[in-house]
């Protein structure tokens, strides 16, 4: 908490975002993905995407990599599945997508630069930076640098 508050107390937006995000990064959690989990929430709250998250542990899937991933996918009715490029390698390696009909897409994100506090320009810190630096502009800041390739 104090290492946020120093170094982005002084941002336009920290007062507007602080509120919410601060309580999530001080609960004592006693497992680092529930904390993730509030803050993804909370963030997402805060962008105003509305889009539903569902943990794969709520859903009966099957298997494991590819095949675990390409049942979620299935048992949602999913009409395509959205990659880090990272999982390229081992979901190439599998037919369990081509089996469901579900193509799959790798999303990349071309970082777009926006004013921070200090001098120069630090890429891929966090969504939480930009929230402080940018506001309401972050989604549209995400949108952009977005993009989706087969």
């Amino acid at each position: 908490r104090k290492s946020i508050e120093m170094n982005y107390s002084k941002t336009i937006y920290f007062e507007k975002y602080a509120d919410t995000i601060l309580p999530v990064l001080c609960n004592p959690y006693s497992q680092l993905a529930e904390m993730t989990i509030d803050l993804i929430h909370d963030i997402k709250a805060q962008l105003g995407i509305s889009t539903k998250l569902i943990r794969a542990s709520e859903i009966n899937g099957v298997g494991s990599k590819a095949d675990l991933l390409a049942s979620l996918c299935q048992q949602l009715g999913a009409s395509s599945y959205i990659s880090p490029p990272g999982s390229k390698e081992y979901l190439s390696q599998s037919a369990a997508f081509d089996e469901i009909g579900v193509p799959i897409r790798y999303f990349h994100f071309l970082h777009p630069e926006y004013n921070q506090q200090f001098d120069s320009f630090l890429p891929y810190l966090s969504v939480v930076d930009m929230l402080f630096n940018c506001g309401e502009q972050s989604l549209d800041l995400i949108k952009n640098g977005s993009v989706l390739r087969p």
